[in-house]
């Protein structure tokens, strides 16, 4: 009976010890995962961190800048383009037709009489009067571009001036 008693005692033991064993080895590998995936995570974010650094820089040498110039009843847009330090002028048509805004809509509304989604350059230049930024969002909306900058230019009796408004 004392031999089937250490039997007994041996088995549980046994079964005891590699317990013990797969949960150290278990709670080893979890920490092991944890301890890599901070470590990668880490330098990935470095390196990644590298990368965009790399990518602004190269984006500012090719920045390109787009602005508009109204005076009088004309629209040109102004196309800077930094890498080849070139400036070209785009004139608008008066007889283009502009997608408007819902202020815009308003505005040529109040002017002309009748409610439209689009118009000419020249009707939302009588609309929007001396509003740049009214008018500029009327021609991003229509080419679906973004004017980092706009000039209104009026001619007065000392001259021509330009009022910069961004």
């Amino acid at each position: 009976m004392a031999e089937k008693k250490k039997s007994k005692l041996g088995a549980k033991a046994i079964f005891a010890r590699i317990l013990a064993v797969i949960l150290v080895t278990a709670i080893g590998g979890v920490a092991s995962f944890f301890g890599f995936k901070t470590y990668f995570s880490n330098k990935l974010k470095k390196d990644k961190k590298a990368e965009i650094a790399k990518q602004l820089k190269e984006e500012s040498k090719e920045r390109v800048d787009v602005g508009m110039i109204q005076t009088g009843n004309s629209i040109v847009i102004r196309i800077y383009h930094n890498k080849n330090q070139e400036m070209i002028f785009v004139p608008l048509r008066q007889d283009m037709n502009l997608t408007l805004t819902k202020k815009g809509k308003q505005a040529v509304e109040q002017t002309l009489g009748n409610s439209v989604s689009k118009a000419t350059v020249a009707d939302v230049i009588k609309a929007t009067r001396k509003n740049g930024k009214l008018l500029r969002q009327q021609v991003e909306k229509t080419l679906g571009i973004s004017i980092n900058s706009y000039e209104v230019c009026e001619t007065d009796e000392s001259g021509r001036r330009c009022q910069n408004r961004i």
